[in-house]
């Protein structure tokens, strides 16, 4: 394996562990109990990390935003959230005349402290969500439907792994599964963390009204 390649992989990985060190670190500060004092704690951790997230792609994230410019993807920025936001609504819909439901402690964290929570889905989510399950998957798994299966099934199932592992639960995690599918083939088409980024920030505003509903 050439030096280049060597460093790409060993870059997914140390952004793999980072990622999990973040869940493990959050999971023990609220171990304690959802207080705002933990909040303020898990708020800060989250910036840091989010920091050494783009700090690890600060140079693909300044050419892919470029190149963003340079060929103005808001014609498939568009298109890629109404696709998304369409497989989205008729999932949840489906699972809601089967009395399949998804919750989300996200709601109570905003009521909680708004500043926090909605940093937490608005700005380190899509952010942090696109570098490690697309940029960093991708480059870690060469084969593109694995990369496309794998990144996106982990995903779907990590938005409610933390929440209690039942059959409704894993149900549930199905319309994340297939958002973070198209999401997963939007960056191998176009290999643009910026467009990514930027359908997943507006995806995430319309889940928050989804789950306000």
């Amino acid at each position: 394996m050439k030096k280049e390649n060597m460093m790409i992989v060993l870059n997914s990985i140390v952004t793999l562990i980072l990622y999990f060190g973040w869940i493990i670190l959050t999971q023990l500060i609220f171990s304690s109990g959802i207080t705002s004092t933990n909040f303020i704690i898990s708020f800060f951790v989250s910036i840091l990390f989010l920091i050494l997230f783009v700090f690890q792609y600060r140079i693909k994230l300044k050419n892919d935003y470029q190149t963003f410019l340079k060929n103005k993807y808001y014609t498939k920025i568009f298109i890629s959230y109404i696709t998304i936001i369409a497989i989205f609504l008729v999932v949840i819909g489906i699972m809601k005349i089967y009395d399949f439901d998804y919750t989300n402690n996200i709601l109570d964290e905003i009521n909680l402290m708004p500043f926090a929570g909605l940093f937490k889905v608005l700005i380190f989510a899509p952010i942090v969500e696109e570098i490690v399950f697309r940029a960093s998957f991708k480059n870690a798994i060469k084969q593109k439907s694995l990369f496309i299966l794998v990144s996106s099934l982990i995903y779907g199932f990590l938005h409610i792994a933390f929440i209690g592992i039942t059959t409704t639960t894993l149900i549930g995690a199905l319309p994340f599964a297939l958002c973070g599918l198209i999401l997963s083939y939007i960056y191998l088409k176009y290999d643009n963390l910026v467009l990514n980024i930027l359908v997943s920030f507006l995806c995430n505003i319309s889940f928050l009204l989804v789950l306000l509903i």
